[in-house]
């Protein structure tokens, strides 16, 4: 009788124990996709906004309002349409670029560990910001009248996650590839969020104004230099002899002959044999310099360029929305890039 009960227990677990599967081990939605695509079935958390506590209290605010408090900037680039104009203010381990359109502040881009930001400060990682708040990847929110909606993608979450505050204000946080702390923050407003072509943003249908900037190729010295200083590296010295060699580059290329396959060989080895490195940069997604800049941060070989120490100046010309980056080492040979 034990022995035909036994069976029978045999038989029903093997008919019956597939029902009562291990969840774990069965394949969801996320070990099935991309890492780099959205999980439009995932349900979006509720993460309130950060009450306001540091520089996002300048989004939306009179740009007299800033300087009145931190004196006049270093410089002021302006764009083309004539309403809006960056402006920088550039100190040791200390660097910030606000976008101002019709004297108002839309964004303030952060890189210095000197600068006291607010909740979130440059140098954190993702637990210490977790101890502050939630990263979420979905929001959304009315802009002029119109619900808007994005969803980052994994691989924007883990690069560069939004913060919201309760004054309709983000915080784009730069985190580093391989040290993963925050090495930059980016204040933004709704319009600029939207405006800076990153995130897929629904509900709007064009750019809402705020320009790409024209001045890239400056401001991106800005960074390099801002960068340098704030790894121990000594800034490096803004050359016209290189600017002008650039120039020459371009204008001996063609600006339609540079594309996504680079610089060409004879022009590379031209440059080395001048003592020169050149690296070149293509705006594919057409976005602006802040953005830029973190998507070159990316990569490996342009985080060990801007980092090398052996270089001592530099210049970057910009061709339709494109950069030629010019180094030279004072007695070294040239690095190859």
């Amino acid at each position: 009788m034990k022995v035909l009960l036994l069976f029978v227990l045999m038989v029903a677990g093997f008919y019956y124990g597939p029902i009562f599967y291990n969840e774990r081990g069965v394949p969801t939605h996320e070990t099935a996709t991309e890492r780099n695509v959205v999980l439009e079935n995932e349900e979006p958390n509720q993460i309130y906004p950060l009450p306001v506590s540091g520089f996002e209290h300048y989004i939306g605010q009179d740009i007299q309002t800033y300087s009145a408090r931190h004196g006049e900037p270093t410089a002021i680039y302006s764009e083309e349409n004539g309403d809006a104009a960056s402006w920088v203010y550039s100190e040791l381990n200390k660097f910030i670029q606000l976008e101002v359109k019709d004297s108002i502040i839309h964004s303030l881009f952060i890189l210095g560990s000197d600068i006291q930001t607010g909740a979130i400060q440059i140098g954190m990682n993702r637990d210490n910001v977790y101890d502050e708040t939630q990263l979420s990847r979905h929001f959304q929110f009315d802009w002029e009248g119109e619900p808007v909606s994005l969803t980052l993608t994994r691989e924007e979450w883990a690069q560069f996650p939004l913060v919201e505050f309760d004054n309709n204000s983000f915080a784009m946080l730069y985190f580093h590839p391989e040290k993963h702390e925050i090495y930059a923050i980016r204040y933004l407003s709704q319009e600029a969020l939207i405006a800076m072509n990153y995130y897929n943003v629904k509900g709007v249908e064009m750019n809402p104004g705020m320009p790409i900037h024209k001045n890239t190729a400056q401001l991106m010295e800005h960074y390099v230099n801002a960068w340098r200083t704030e790894n121990n590296v000594a800034p490096l010295t803004s050359s016209e002899s290189l600017r002008d060699y650039g120039k020459q580059v371009l204008l001996t290329q063609g600006t339609n002959e540079l594309t996504f396959n680079g610089l060409p060989s004879e022009v590379t080895e031209a440059a080395e044999k001048a003592g020169k490195t050149l690296a070149y940069n293509v705006n594919a997604g057409s976005v602006d310099a802040p953005m830029r800049f973190g998507l070159m941060q990316l990569l490996a070989e342009k985080r060990q360029l801007f980092l090398n120490a052996q270089l001592t100046d530099f210049s970057i010309v910009s061709a339709n929305d494109n950069l030629l980056m010019v180094f030279e080492s004072e007695g070294a040979d040239a690095i190859d890039y």
